[in-house]
């Protein structure tokens, strides 16, 4: 069976005018990402496109997680 969904997850639509002005409207669904995530999401977009960078550096790989959150004995 075929379960894809009907709409799409994110939606991202920019408009650029001719005055140089640029909106972005982005849409997500629930599912997907609550109010915070979607602002943390567009943050740092938002910070990748004007300077080039991210603010941390995210692992390549998660295979080095559990060194650090290695498991307790409770």
């Amino acid at each position: 069976m075929d379960h894809r969904p009907s709409s799409p997850l994110l939606g991202v639509q920019v408009n650029v005018f001719n005055c140089g002005g640029l909106v972005m409207g982005i849409q997500i669904l629930h599912i997907v990402s609550d109010a915070f995530t979607l602002a943390t999401f567009v943050n740092e977009w938002a910070y990748t496109s004007l300077t080039g960078t991210t603010k941390y550096c995210l692992p390549i790989s998660f295979g080095h997680l559990s060194s650090l959150f290695p498991t307790r004995m409770l």
